[in-house]
């Protein structure tokens, strides 16, 4: 009995164990960090870089910005302007990967 009971114990944990899910390095990201990943990557591929803000650049979005820091490259995206009497408010997105972090935040 000892014999029979130890032999569907391993058959079950080895039958367990090798079919666990596996699951990507990648990590999933959140609806908000889809969009800001499309954002920049449109404004990359599309070459929608500019060096200031202007209000004919604010007037075809998105744009980006882009800047290098300590040897990162930086894309600061906007996607959208709105002119007020008290000025202009933007929606602006960047992607940073911190040391140690694949995530980008």
């Amino acid at each position: 009995m000892f014999k029979v009971s130890r032999f569907c114990m391993l058959v079950f944990f080895g039958f367990f164990l090798t079919n666990l899910p596996v699951h990507s390095q990648e990590p999933v990201l959140t609806p908000m960090e889809q969009h800001i990943a499309s954002l920049i990557a449109g404004i990359e591929q599309n070459n929608r870089i500019v060096g200031e803000l202007t209000a004919e650049s604010l007037a075809n979005l998105p744009v980006g910005i882009k800047k290098t820091v300590g040897g990162n490259r930086y894309i600061i995206g906007i996607d959208s302007a709105r002119f007020t009497e008290k000025g202009i408010y933007l929606s602006a997105y960047t992607e940073v990967t911190l040391k140690g972090n694949r995530r980008k935040i």
